[in-house]
């Protein structure tokens, strides 16, 4: 059975779960308003109402796998020699195999079905309907298979510190585990959030909350006081930013000189604390921005206390 690249549906349409597969993962849907949907299979784990997942994190074992044997223009399969990974029949399903090889780079084709292995065997793959391979492949040292499971399948809830792999959506209601439903991509959603929010602009994965959105950025100033030689800067974040993400300028010229430079230490979830000598009379008046190294995802809509649900305009599509 075959599906639209996009079909239309009813708000109602998105809280429905079901223990059977009706759709293929990562069908599109768009209700009356605009917003995106996507169907998705929750991972082992029951899912959590509003709040951002990902997909499942990458096998170390699934990439750069050796063929088995050469590929040739037109075959509908290949085989290769799985790396000690174990995986279930059709697992792969709508997921994708890239095949890296000297001379013609990154071929990527679709796979429909897959046989089951047990690790450390010979495993065959088999293409969509009407895919075929596009360049013959040799086995060689070289060429190699690198295959990932449909980004909808399997997912879990952002971890707390950072993500392990790409953000798929937000599920409107609980998902039970092993049950398929549907992910909001785009659109007005709610979520749970972390830091403090500013109407408009971007926000990304929290790193200090599980499933948690936070301020992809934020910005402000501070001072050092006279026979001071730190000040102590609140952030916001929804995590602890790295050192790279911090920047400090300078707002005036001091009445004592600079001497020992100006620096950034004690980072945390909350401040972190700018450093420079004594300036003097006149204090050092400084500008600052920091960000979380995670995605951007959407916009905040409207302010949310940290810790509380808000209003978040997703646009992962």
């Amino acid at each position: 059975m075959s599906f639209p690249g996009l079909i239309y549906g009813a708000e109602k349409d998105i809280y429905e779960q079901s223990t059977v597969q009706l759709y293929p993962l990562g069908q599109k849907l768009i209700t009356p308003n605009g917003s995106i949907f996507r169907y998705t299979l929750m991972g082992g784990v029951a899912g959590v109402a509003n709040k951002i997942y990902q997909s499942e994190a990458p096998t170390s074992g699934w990439a750069s796998q050796a063929l088995a044997t050469a590929t040739a223009v037109g075959d509908t399969s290949m085989l290769f020699k799985d790396n000690a990974a174990a995986f279930a029949a059709n697992l792969f399903q709508g997921g994708t195999v890239l095949i890296e090889e000297t001379d013609d780079l990154g071929h990527l084709y679709r796979i429909k079905t897959n046989d089951a292995s047990a690790g450390t065997a010979e495993a065959r793959l088999y293409f969509e309907d009407g895919v075929t391979v596009k360049v013959a492949v040799a086995v060689a040292a070289g060429n190699v298979a690198t295959v990932m499971k449909n980004p909808w399948r399997d997912i879990v809830i952002c971890p707390i510190t950072a993500p392990t792999a790409v953000a798929v959506g937000i599920p409107r209601v609980i998902i039970t585990n092993a049950q398929y439903g549907w992910l909001q991509t785009q659109g007005v959603a709610s979520c749970l959030v972390s830091g403090t929010m500013v109407v408009g602009r971007a926000v990304s994965l929290a790193t200090a909350v599980t499933g948690a959105l936070g301020p992809a950025r934020a910005n402000g100033t501070g001072t050092i006081a006279n026979l001071a030689t730190t000040a102590t800067v609140t952030h916001g974040l929804g995590g602890t930013p790295v050192i790279g993400n911090i920047q400090i300028t300078g707002a005036e010229n001091a009445t004592n000189a600079l001497t020992t430079g100006v620096w950034v230490d004690t980072i945390g979830a909350t401040t972190f604390v700018v450093n420079r000598n004594d300036p003097g009379v006149s204090a050092y008046d400084f500008g600052w921005s920091a960000s979380l190294a995670t995605e951007s995802v959407g916009f905040c809509v409207e302010v949310a206390p940290t810790g509380d649900f808000g209003h978040i305009f997703l646009s992962l599509e």
